[in-house]
This record gives C-alpha cells, sequence and structure tokens, in this order.
C-alpha cells in the first residue's frame, strides 16, 4: 500500500510518499523529479503534482488489492490442492487396504476350502477306519468264539501263572512243574496247528527252554486272553505231520 504524507516546508508543502519496492521503477517513471531522501526512507514529491500522486496512488493501490486478491486465490487453491493431494492420499491408501483385505479374504477362502476338503477326507477316513475296526471286531469275536471250541483258556492262564512262578524262584527243584505247565501251551499249540491256525504267544511260549526262561520273560508273561490271541493269530495252510517244538 502507497503512503502519502503532506509535509510543509521553508518552500511551500510538499509530499513524502512511500511505495513498495516493487513498484519503485514505475514511482520514478510517472514522477521523474522526485528525490529519495535515504534518512526518513522516503521520496520527496513536489506539490504541483498531488493530482498525478492522488491517481497514482489510486491506480497503485488497486493494482496492490488486484495482487492481494490473486494471492488469497492461489492460497485457497494450494490449500484446496493440497487437501485434494491430501484426500487421494487417503483414498490410495483405503484402496491399498482393501486390495489388502481382498487378497486375505480370498486366502481364506481357498484355506476355507481347503479345510472342508481336507474335513471330508477325514470324515471319509474316520468312516472307512470305523466300517474296519466293525469288521475286525466281527472277525474277532469270530476267532474268538472258534477259539473257545478249541482251547480252554482257563487252562491256559492257570499253566501261565505256573510258569511266572517257577520263573520267578528260578529254582531247579522247580522244573518239572515247568513243563507241565509248558505241556499245556505244546498241546494247544498242535491243536490250533490242526484247524489251520498258529498263534506267536502260544508258540513262543511253548518254545521257551528251561535255561532260557529268564531270558525271554516277556514271552512267559504276555497277554494270554482270548481277544489278545485272536488279534495275533496267524491262518496257515494244511501240512504234514512233523515234529512241532524246539527249544529256544
Amino acid at each position: 500500500m502507497i503512503e502519502i504524507k503532506k509535509v510543509e516546508m521553508k518552500d511551500g508543502y510538499h509530499f513524502f510518499v512511500k511505495v513498495p519496492f516493487d513498484f519503485k521503477d514505475e514511482f520514478k517513471d510517472e514522477f521523474p523529479t522526485a528525490k529519495w531522501n535515504p534518512r526518513l526512507l522516503t521520496w520527496l514529491v513536489e506539490s504541483d503534482a498531488e493530482d498525478k500522486l492522488n491517481e497514482f496512488s489510486e491506480l497503485l493501490n488497486s493494482k496492490l488489492k488486484q495482487l492481494e486478491d490473486e494471492k488469497k486465490k492461489i492460497e485457497k487453491q494450494g490449500i484446496l490442492q493440497s487437501s485434494i493431494d491430501s484426500i487421494d492420499k487417503k483414498i490410495e491408501i483405503a484402496n491399498e487396504l482393501i486390495e489388502s483385505k481382498r487378497v486375505s479374504i480370498e486366502a481364506l477362502e481357498k484355506l476355507n476350502d481347503t479345510l472342508s476338503d481336507k474335513k471330508s477326507s477325514l470324515e471319509n477316513l474316520e468312516k472307512k477306519l470305523s466300517e474296519k475296526r466293525n469288521k475286525e471286531s466281527q472277525i474277532i469275536d469270530n476267532i474268538v468264539e472258534k477259539l473257545s471250541s478249541v482251547i480252554n483258556i482257563n487252562t491256559i492262564n492257570s499253566a501261565q501263572k505256573d510258569m511266572i512262578d517257577v520263573m520267578k524262584k528260578n529254582v531247579s527243584s522247580e522244573r518239572e512243574k515247568w513243563s507241565t505247565a509248558q505241556s499245556v501251551f505244546e498241546h494247544t499249540y498242535e491243536a490250533l496247528k490242526e484247524i489251520g491256525i498258529v498263534s506267536p504267544e502260544i508258540y513262543n511260549i511253548a518254545n521257551v527252554s528251561w535255561s532260557s526262561k529268564q531270558k525271554y520273560s516277556d514271552y512267559v508273561t504276555a497277554d494270554l486272553s482270548l481277544s489278545a490271541i485272536a488279534k495275533n493269530i496267524k491262518i496257515i495252510e494244511p501240512a504234514p505231520a512233523e515234529e512241532s517244538t524246539f527249544k529256544m
């Protein structure tokens, strides 16, 4: 904004004028006789230029106002552009987040499909396993029933108990008791063999020698319930009669 101050001097009144630096040259063109006062930092203009000075002041102030308005407009545009850029950035971040979520959802859906397939496969396997167990259970029940008609489980368990007692005492005076009890397993083994069945548990006990009874104590103490025997039996083809026992 231009500043004009009327000052009374010895040779009459004059005007002290302060002009924005950017309009200095324009001012000098309009007022070539104006003198610069470096002490007061102002221009000295003759009094006869008052009308011209007022016109210049109005024109300059109008330009300054236009410039100020333009500056505010530019600043406002800059603020708007900054807001737009900020919104665009937020939209970009939101889109990236949406894409990330979409990828995560697709991965979860794929995982869910995989789990569904695995669950279906597991259910089928469980069903087959259940059917197999039921079938095995039926087979074992049939075998147990067949074994019951061939062997006397109470006699076998009693003979096993005698052999375990002898094994614990481990004295030679009990050898006859051992042989008597072991003969039960030898006869049982032969009886099973006649119907095409071999029981590893019966076979092992029938063939543990007196001298190796401690070494093979696990054979002597094995589970000899009908169901345990049934689970491990082997089916064999009938063979010609031969020596059936040997000592370990």
